[in-house]
Order: structure tokens, then C-alpha cells, then sequence
């Protein structure tokens, strides 16, 4: 007999794969001499490779012309799988394109693609990625060679070297492996021999390491002039703002670096009379341009600009007075603002504009000076005062002239409130007419220094003119109240006061009428 090995219960479920984890199975054992026992079988089941692992991508970046196999090969390169462990010695997963191949770039279009990539593990589960990839624009596009003129002496050849010496890639890093390359565009180019003077072009071709190509023409210039030979150099000159720049100053940045130290004669640097209207006063910061001419002991000349640069001055804050309500310009809070380059910018700090909603002194404020080239701003704090200006009443007689407006407006004599300058004039289409009696309203313009206007409300009371009583009095008897002597008294403003004249009183010692 042979051992047997069975279930416990061949009716009792199996453990299913959908759920990791151990699970154990009771299974019997009967042994060829009948006696037998019960052993647990454990099952285990583990995460499939696919869903154990998640596959990194990284973007792919090639040069235009970059052809389909060498792209595909830093594809799949770009998919790995980091956490990877392998059950067994050999294991590792495998990577495949799956984009149809006309979906992957030949490297003649730039652009950004996405091509589809399937990783296989050793389980045979899969995962499926995409990976970016980028075809860079032609180099020919993305760089501009730059060119300097050559000038060559009358009677000296020039050479290949002396044309593609003077064209370079400017925004080309130097540390890159590879660089472009500078050659003649037709290597058997005749090149000047000297001896003609004149000027002619050698054209030039910069091929870059992606196959893509610039052709520039490079000025050749074959010269008996001193002027072309030895071009001058300008230095910046800088002053502080306020200092006007003397000419020497600005004659001493120019210099000739190449002029042969053992000629005797040299250069001289003048500014012509219709260039010094050019040089700069020093009052306003900013960056100027003043020609020099040089002019060479072969009597040749060249006119060169020296940059002078003014600098910004030390900001300086005053007051500045605005009505209740207004935002006040930050530039206004800056005594000196015009002597700031042109293109600097005044504006609030963060939380530093001044709280205006109430009337008040001494309202604290900050601004942010920002000169054109600098990133470092300035700040100043300044001092805001805020007025809400307002009136009384104004009672004047029928037929009178109203009163100054700046004597209407309370306070107006206050420069602490309102600074010298301050305008006050009734606004013509709202001035009342004082003809008719009654209570009329009219409108006080008040303009502040670099203000906007702000009208202010008034109350104008026309009086009328008085109408005479007649009074009776006894003879002897004190005269009654002077209010008595007018007839239209109630027509008057609570609080008006009515007094017999001192040196024209009536006299009650007699009878009769006065």
C-alpha cells in the first residue's frame, strides 16, 4: 500500500488568488499500515510583479535630427523599475515599445511625442506607461552667431583664421562636449591680400553638433586708416547725483588699447561743441551717452559714446495732504522724485498704504522705489496728513456779495491742514444767489497741492432786508427792545440779535416822531 494524501474535506473551498495573504488547508495523511493523521497545509499568495511594482519614467530630451533607433533605445533606457525584486537569479523585467512605429519621431520635427511603452514582468503581468518624448528645436534657430567686423592694415593678408576667429556662438556653453564648428563656407575661398584697400564680405559657416547650419557674412575691411585700425575703447563713467560730469572726465574714459606703444604721436579726444548739449547735468539720475571724437595723427577720425551713469539720489519723504477717502499717489510722498531716473516706479509697499478713511495728522505710509535695472527696491516711510474739509452755515444780507470761499471752509487757515497752495473758489454753477431771501445751497471747490478737486456742501441763509415798525413810547419812557422796530423779525435766524444804534437812537424827551 502507498501512503495517501487527500482533503479533510474535499467539500470545503479551496483559498482564491484574488486576496493576499496565508491560509491554511487541513489535508490527511494515511500511512500503508492505517494509522494516519492531519497536517495544515498553508497557502500562500503573494502581490502579482505588476501590482508590487510601479515602473519610473523619466522624460527623454533629444537633439533635432536624432534618428527613430536611437530615440527608441533612450526609451526604453528612460523605464526602469526601481524597486524590483527578483524572486529567482535572472529575474528582471523587460521593456517594450508598443506605439506603431510611424508614431515615433525621426527627429526632423520638433516637438514634444508620446510614445507607449509595455514592462513585462518575469510573472508575465505587465504594466503600461507613456513616456514624453521631446525632439528640440534645430540649433541653427535657437543660437545667432555674432560677427566683428576684421580690419586689417594696408599690405597684410588675411587669413582664414582671422575671418572664423571673429565669429563665435555667444550663448554657446563653453563646458559643452561638443561645439559648434567655424569654418569658410567655401574652403577655397580667395581672401583679400591687402593689397587693395576697400571693404568686402567672407561668408561663414557654423555647423552645430545637431547637423543644422548658420551662414553669416563677416565684413573684411583693408585699411590705410588709422581711425579703422586702431578702434578706441569707451569706459562707463559714474557720478553722484547732483555732480555735472567736466568734459575731462568723460574725455579720460576714452583710450585706443591697441595703439603701438612706440609711435610718439597718438591720439587726441575731443567733445565738438554740438555733443556738449549731451553731457549729462547730474540733476536726474539715469544712463547718458556723450560722443568723443578720436582723432589720429593720420588726421583720420572716429566718434565713440562714453556711458555716464547719474546715480539715483537718497530718496527724500515729505507730507503730502489729501481729503478723506482719496488714496494719495505714493511718487507725491517723494520730495525729490524728479531727480530719479526716467522708468522708476513708485508704488505702496505690502501693507504700507496709508489708512485715508479718517481725518487725521501724521497717518504713516511706506513706498516702494524700484529704479529701472535694479532688483533691490527702496523704501521710504512717509508721513500722510488726511483733512475732510467741510463748512458752516453762512448768513448774508439780501443783495450782498458772499463771502471769500477760503473764509467759508473751517479751518482754512490752518496750513498744517491746508499746505500754501491750497485753492478755495465756489463753484460757479452752484454759487447761490443772494437777490432773494431763504436758505439756499451751494458748493465750495477746495483743491489741495496734486490733488483732485473735492467740493464741499454749504448752507448760504439770504437775510432779507429788516422792514421798519413803528414804535409807540410815552414820553420819558425807555425805548422798548430794538427788535420791536422791525416788522419782519420772525423772518430772521434763530439767534439774531437786534440793538438800537448808539450815536442814532431815538430821544424820548419830547414828543413828535423820529
Amino acid at each position: 500500500k502507498e501512503t495517501k494524501v487527500e482533503l479533510v474535506d474535499p467539500k470545503t473551498p479551496l483559498p482564491t488568488t484574488d486576496k493576499t495573504g496565508t491560509t491554511n488547508v487541513p489535508v490527511k495523511v494515511t500511512y500503508p499500515d492505517g494509522s494516519s493523521t492531519v497536517v495544515q497545509v498553508p497557502v500562500v499568495v503573494t502581490d502579482t510583479d505588476a501590482t508590487a511594482n510601479t515602473p519610473a519614467v523619466d522624460p527623454v530630451e533629444e537633439p533635432y535630427g536624432t534618428g527613430k533607433e536611437k530615440t527608441k533605445e533612450a526609451v526604453k533606457k528612460a523605464v526602469t523599475v526601481p524597486d524590483f525584486k527578483p524572486k529567482k537569479d535572472g529575474d528582471k523585467p523587460t521593456v517594450a515599445i508598443t506605439s506603431d512605429d510611424k508614431d515615433i519621431p525621426d527627429g526632423t520635427k520638433p516637438g514634444t511625442y508620446h510614445v507607449k511603452v509595455k514592462v513585462t514582468y518575469p510573472d508575465n503581468t505587465t504594466d503600461e506607461v507613456t513616456v514624453d518624448v521631446t525632439i528640440k528645436n534645430k540649433q541653427s534657430d535657437t543660437f545667432e552667431p555674432k560677427v566683428t567686423p576684421v580690419v586689417k592694415p594696408f599690405g597684410k593678408q588675411v587669413t582664414s583664421d582671422d575671418v572664423t576667429g571673429n565669429v563665435t556662438v555667444p550663448n554657446w556653453s563653453k563646458d559643452s562636449k561638443e561645439q559648434p564648428k567655424i569654418e569658410l563656407n567655401e574652403p577655397n575661398t580667395k581672401l583679400p591680400d591687402g593689397k587693395t584697400p576697400g571693404n568686402s564680405t567672407v561668408k561663414v559657416k557654423v555647423t552645430y553638433p545637431d547637423g543644422t547650419t548658420d551662414i553669416v557674412d563677416v565684413p573684411v575691411t583693408i585699411s590705410d586708416k588709422q581711425s579703422e585700425l586702431y578702434p578706441p575703447k569707451a569706459d562707463n563713467l559714474e557720478k553722484d547725483n547732483g555732480q555735472k560730469p567736466s568734459d575731462d572726465e568723460i574725455i579720460g574714459k576714452v583710450s585706443v588699447p591697441t595703439w603701438p606703444t612706440n609711435e610718439t604721436n597718438k591720439p587726441t579726444y575731443s567733445i565738438a561743441e554740438g555733443d556738449k548739449s549731451k553731457i549729462p547735468t547730474g540733476d536726474k539720475a539715469g544712463k547718458f551717452e556723450v560722443p568723443v571724437t578720436v582723432t589720429y595723427p593720420d588726421g583720420s577720425t572716429t566718434v565713440i559714446n562714453v556711458p555716464v551713469t547719474i546715480k539715483a539720489p537718497t530718496p527724500k519723504p515729505q507730507v503730502v495732504t489729501v481729503p478723506k477717502g482719496v488714496e494719495p499717489k505714493p511718487e507725491d510722498s517723494i520730495a525729490n522724485k524728479d531727480k530719479f531716473p526716467n522708468g522708476t516706479k513708485f508704488e505702496w509697499d505690502n501693507n504700507g498704504k496709508p489708512d485715508t478713511s479718517k481725518e487725521g495728522n501724521s497717518v504713516k505710509g511706506k513706498v516702494k522705489i524700484t529704479i529701472p535695472g535694479s532688483d533691490t527696491p527702496q523704501e521710504v516711510e512717509v508721513t500722510v496728513n488726511v483733512v475732510d474739509p467741510s463748512a458752516s452755515e453762512v448768513n448774508v444780507p439780501q443783495g450782498k456779495d458772499l463771502p471769500e470761499a477760503k473764509d467759508v471752509i473751517k479751518d482754512s487757515h490752518d496750513t498744517s491742514k491746508f499746505h500754501n497752495g491750497t485753492t478755495f473758489e465756489w463753484k460757479p454753477e452752484d454759487k447761490p444767489d443772494t437777490n432773494n431771501p431763504g436758505a439756499k445751497n451751494g458748493k465750495i471747490i477746495v483743491t489741495l497741492p496734486g490733488q483732485s478737486p473735492v467740493e464741499v456742501p454749504v448752507t448760504v441763509n439770504v437775510l432779507p432786508k429788516p422792514e421798519a415798525n413803528v414804535v409807540n413810547v410815552k414820553v420819558g419812557d425807555n425805548l422798548p427792545d430794538a427788535s420791536k422796530g422791525i416788522a419782519n423779525k420772525d423772518k430772521f435766524p434763530e439767534g439774531t440779535t437786534f440793538e438800537w444804534k448808539k450815536d442814532a437812537a431815538p430821544k424820548t424827551d419830547k414828543p413828535g416822531t423820529t
